[in-house]
């Protein structure tokens, strides 16, 4: 009896452990590089999405009498596959701008927000009304929709959309197991007016854990979706060091270097 009792116990406390993302309409990620923000993101979308759709399907079947509309949809601004026949609709800056609609109850998952909306672009008009809005408003114009969005530091993020975010999801060490599971350990940050917190039960020495599957019927989407980018980039010359000494400083260039990155599909 006593042994049933310490493993229930033990059962417990490792599930006190595992964190699960609150259902906010809007879910920020963030953390460094290969913390598992876009692959939990991804996740979180196809799951929003699947509730979306069988609420949905209830409206339509169940309560006939209901307005008919539409079935919700993912919009991504990377690719996302569904299902074997279905992806994710492209995330383009008509909707982010307000130029087309995005259906009612829809999902929109977002990576690297901070590319599009920088704190850099603070005086941008684009991304301090139009987006600003389009975020302000998000829960009114899709009736309920959800929009997740990843970068590694939410500072990066431009002010305006930042304060909408009420929680930030922080992620850092993400672990395979076996090939197979994967666990990443995660804070809770709110942010509440120009004040940021870290939940102290969620401390450095405190975070919860978020454990999933890595394998499934199909790939979500390309953890290097944007390595085409890069194919362009010619080779340059691999000059070998000689000498444990070193005597200059890598110094920025003074003049703007545009990369030779691509934007296209090759």
């Amino acid at each position: 009896m006593i042994i049933w009792l310490i493993i229930i116990i033990l059962i417990l406390i490792i599930l006190s452990r595992f964190y699960t993302i609150k259902e906010e309409t809007i879910i920020g990620l963030t953390g460094g590089l290969g913390t598992g923000k876009t692959l939990i993101g991804a996740t979180k979308a196809k799951s929003l999405l699947k509730k979306a759709r069988f609420k949905w399907w209830i409206d339509k079947y169940i309560f006939i009498w209901k307005k008919k509309r539409e079935k919700p949809k993912l919009y991504s601004n990377i690719p996302i596959r569904i299902s074997k026949k279905e992806w994710a609709c492209e995330l383009t800056e008509n909707h982010l701008l307000l130029q087309e609609k995005i259906i009612e109850k829809s999902i929109v998952f977002m990576d690297e927000i901070g590319a599009y909306a920088s704190q850099w672009e603070y005086n941008n008009p684009n991304a301090k009304e139009t987006f600003d809005e389009f975020i302000r408003l998000f829960r009114h114009y899709t009736k309920g929709g959800f929009f997740i969005c990843t970068d590694q530091c939410s500072e990066n993020i431009i002010l305006t959309v930042r304060r909408r975010i009420n929680t930030i999801n922080n992620l850092m060490h993400f672990k395979k197991w076996l090939w197979i599971f994967y666990t990443v350990r995660v804070r809770k940050i709110s942010i509440s007016e120009e004040i940021k917190t870290i939940e102290q039960n969620n401390a450095e020495d405190n975070t919860r854990m978020i454990f999933g599957i890595l394998i499934g019927k199909r790939k979500l989407y390309d953890t290097y979706c944007y390595s085409e980018r890069y194919a362009t980039v010619p080779k340059g010359q691999n000059l070998l060091y000689n000498d444990y000494k070193k005597y200059n400083l890598m110094r920025i260039s003074k003049e703007l270097i545009k990369p030779k990155t691509t934007n296209k599909k090759i």
